[in-house]
């Protein structure tokens, strides 16, 4: 492996510019895709609610390995996103097409990087775009192979072959040797986002009181975790209901069977979110952490509103206290 990993090495260092040219070309590509869908901020809202909808209520390969993710299953979330990931979007998507057409698979690759920042956008958390970054490397890496291939094939006398087949069995073990790199940046890759999405999800479980809460109002049902949010139909509406039940879904704060513990209403431009939770966690840094970005995503959405949280307890006597987060 050590042998196979200093070859890899140096095929990059010999092709250095090609490299470079790639790298800058993907992620290029994506800030490209940023630009343009940062200019309608309403329609990558649209993408975002309807990936997610995909994910969490789709059939398929993908939300299949969302289950895992939803389920805090750590394991067998790395095991499939990798699989998934390697197999998929990088032998099948890349590698493949372009041992049959040189260099399509280093087209498809340009148009994922410009889908990849109508996705991510500019409003993402930081961390997100490690994923980007890590994922994105793996995915230039099989590029890169694939290019160095398609050139051996149609210039084989340039590299100093005298058959194509000398060609295509050179170029071949040029991207087994890349490969390896691929694997290893896959896996990191991997790691760290089911390490990032478990850690947005995780938030402790809902301790009711045996006595139900019964809040009132209009209700909307929210798509990932299947719970209900009600609202003050006078003064809320329902798309800002939506917004904020996705993003307290988000933050793993509403999961699937928690009921009545959110009641959105508005004040002036003032949107009061009130939600249960426990006398305990209020001044937990962690989760204050996780409401603080509810408020700064939904800040950055409606510019022109202000959102407060406030927290409500009830315990088993029926005492309740409140707090604004």
């Amino acid at each position: 492996m050590k042998k196979i990993l200093k070859d890899a090495f140096e095929i990059i260092a010999k092709n250095w510019k090609a490299y470079l040219v790639i790298n800058i070309l993907f992620y290029g590509l994506v800030i490209v895709g940023m630009i343009v869908i940062s200019s309608n901020p309403k329609l990558h809202k649209e993408i975002i609610f309807n990936t997610k909808n995909y994910l969490i209520n789709g059939t398929g390969l993908l939300p299949f390995v969302t289950k895992y993710y939803l389920e805090n299953n750590i394991p067998i979330a790395i095991a499939v996103t990798f699989s998934v990931n390697l197999i998929l979007a990088t032998f099948i998507q890349i590698t493949l097409p372009s041992l049959i057409i040189p260099f399509l698979g280093l087209l498809l690759n340009c148009y994922r990087a410009f889908l990849w920042g109508h996705l991510f956008g500019f409003d993402m958390p930081v961390t997100i775009y490690g994923v980007l970054l890590l994922e994105g490397q793996g995915y230039i890496l099989a590029a890169f192979a694939i290019y160095l291939y398609g050139m051996y094939m149609i210039r084989p006398l340039y590299y100093g072959f005298q058959k194509r087949r000398e060609a295509f069995i050179y170029g071949t073990k040029v991207i087994g040797k890349l490969y390896l790199l691929v694997t290893l940046v896959l896996l990191i890759a991997a790691v760290y986002e089911v390490s990032l999405v478990t850690s947005f999800t995780r938030f402790p479980i809902h301790n009711y009181p045996k006595e139900k809460i019964n809040l009132s109002g209009a209700e909307v049902k929210l798509w990932s975790s299947g719970c209900s949010v009600y609202y003050d139909s006078v003064s809320v509406a329902i798309n800002d209901a939506k917004v904020i039940g996705s993003l307290l879904e988000d933050i793993g704060y509403l999961k699937k069977g928690d009921y009545d513990v959110v009641k959105i209403s508005k004040t002036d431009s003032v949107i009061f979110v009130k939600l249960y939770l426990e006398e305990k966690y209020w001044n937990d840094k962690d989760i204050l952490k996780k409401f603080d970005g509810v408020k700064q995503n939904y800040s950055k959405m409606f510019t022109e509103r202000q959102i407060r949280i406030i927290a409500f307890y009830k315990n088993e006597s029926g005492f309740k206290k409140e707090k604004v987060l």
